[in-house]
């Protein structure tokens, strides 16, 4: 790849970035404007396309994108607009908790001053640097990390990008050190985002700002602005590659069922993403209480920054490290696979773990706590069922999506995963190269099902568990 495809690729996840920070400042609005009980639905509809796992995205536009394939620019333009169906959802997350500084009154102050010539719009330029614009700046560096070393869905609809070069060239049997030289200038690309990203946050106070604090209502246009693009997100995300990927799922469910070697796989992949899923929750409780009012402290920077680089960059230096002597012993384990995809899934994870758990009613948790200690059954009764309903219930949800997240993660899980132990995603991309089949439909169905229903047992067990101890 020379220059030229590099500065491409960049200037597409820019453009990406950027069109989907505009539209989540919408989206933003409208949820703080939203009546406090449609809230939890408003967010639901707007998360759900960011769940849509990539390999079902992938899959159902991949007979489009071979009709495309003599249509280069319009293939492109269908990819930019999958990724921003994807990545619009997180930019609104993004821009609710990004860290504030300047109040309104701050800015309608500095509206007042008058200045002119290159000093004035200099001024006025770093003045939303530090103030109103920050955290779309900030929001729309993470955006760019996010879409720049996206992988799953370029592979699949057979889209250009720097991620699937690489991969190509490793898997086709390029040595592991030409790999990594070849990931030097997107590397280089991404540590300098990565820098900018915590400068903007170094001394910052992070605000986990409440949607309860509700804002001036946005109006009927942009509402209605809102409500088309999470109806786009939807079209585009979610509705559409699930029709298209589906077809054809009961004819082939009776060829699964007999196919041990697929078993095998599925379990595999919940495996790894159940432990996985028990690391990056532990780091992210670490992380979050490290979160605090005052600005963001310096441990919390070092243990998210990696996983910004994506897991492509992250996974072939892990292969470097664990062939290392004093780490050859673990290169064909667990390890290096759970270890990686923890890394990866950390910082949105933060995110999730921010929206969910650690932005509470701290006084009504406070409330509950107080009632859990009374001696007298029923006031402690009560107390349970509070704090699971306002603090447990969203680590449990918190858990399921990590987990959800790690089980469809193909880059790590193809390149660390252990001999003998495939997960079942890698099985399912490596098929899909080869078009669409019943029998694969159904693969990807039962695929999709698995960790849908282990949530939900989890789910339920620790709900059964939270009431047996109530009454207990």
């Amino acid at each position: 790849m020379g220059a030229l495809e590099y500065t491409w690729y960049t200037a597409r996840a820019l453009a990406i970035a950027a069109v989907a920070v505009a539209v989540a400042g919408n989206l933003k609005a409208s949820l703080a404007a939203m009546p406090e009980r449609h809230r939890p639905w408003g967010w639901a509809s707007l998360l759900i396309p960011l769940l849509c796992p990539p390999v079902l995205v992938g899959y159902g536009y991949s007979s489009i994108s071979i009709m495309l394939s003599s249509r280069p620019r319009a293939l492109e333009a269908l990819y930019m607009l999958v990724m921003l169906s994807r990545y619009i959802p997180l930019a609104a997350a993004v821009l609710v908790f990004a860290p504030g500084r300047l109040s309104r009154q701050a800015v309608h102050c500095h509206g007042l001053l008058k200045r002119k010539g290159l000093k004035g719009l200099a001024a006025a330029a770093r003045f939303r640097l530090e103030g109103p614009a920050r955290d779309r700046a900030l929001a729309c560096a993470l955006m760019f990390l996010f879409v720049f070393a996206e992988f799953e869905t370029a592979t699949l609809m057979f889209a250009p990008n720097w991620t699937v070069s690489i991969f190509d060239a490793h898997a086709g049997g390029t040595s592991l050190w030409h790999s990594l030289r070849m990931v030097a200038v997107p590397l280089a690309v991404q540590i300098a985002v990565v820098g900018l990203v915590f400068l903007g946050l170094r001394g910052r106070e992070w605000t986990v700002r409440r949607l309860e604090e509700r804002a001036v209502s946005p109006g009927r246009p942009a509402m209605a602005g809102a409500l088309l693009s999470v109806a786009f997100c939807w079209t585009a995300g979610v509705i559409v590659p699930a029709t298209r990927s589906l077809r054809g799922l009961t004819e082939g469910l009776g060829v699964v069922a007999k196919t041990a070697s697929f078993w095998k796989d599925l379990a595999a992949g919940l495996l790894f993403a159940s432990v996985t899923a028990a690391v990056t929750l532990a780091a992210v409780f670490f992380a979050g209480r490290r979160l605090t009012g005052r600005g963001v402290k310096a441990g919390v920077p070092m243990v998210v920054a990696p996983g910004l680089l994506g897991p492509l960059v992250l996974s072939l230096c892990a292969v470097a490290v664990f062939q290392a002597p004093g780490l050859r012993l673990l290169y064909d384990t667990p390890v290096p696979l759970v270890t990686i995809l923890a890394l990866c899934l950390l910082p949105v994870g933060l995110l999730m773990g921010t929206i969910l758990v650690f932005v509470r009613h701290g006084t009504a948790v406070h409330l509950a706590a107080m009632l859990k200690s009374f001696h007298s059954a029923p006031p402690a009764t009560a107390g349970r069922r509070l704090l699971w309903r306002m603090r447990n219930s969203r680590a449990v949800l918190l858990y399921a999506l990590i987990f959800f997240w790690a089980y469809f993660d193909f880059t790590a899980s193809w390149l660390l995963h252990p001999v003998g132990m495939t997960p079942v995603v890698s099985r399912l991309y490596n098929l899909m190269h080869y078009g669409h089949s019943n029998v694969l439909s159904a693969m990807l169905g039962a695929a999709l099902a698995a960790p849908v229903a282990v949530g939900a047992a989890v789910y339920l067990a620790a709900r059964l568990a939270a009431r047996v101890r109530s009454h207990g």
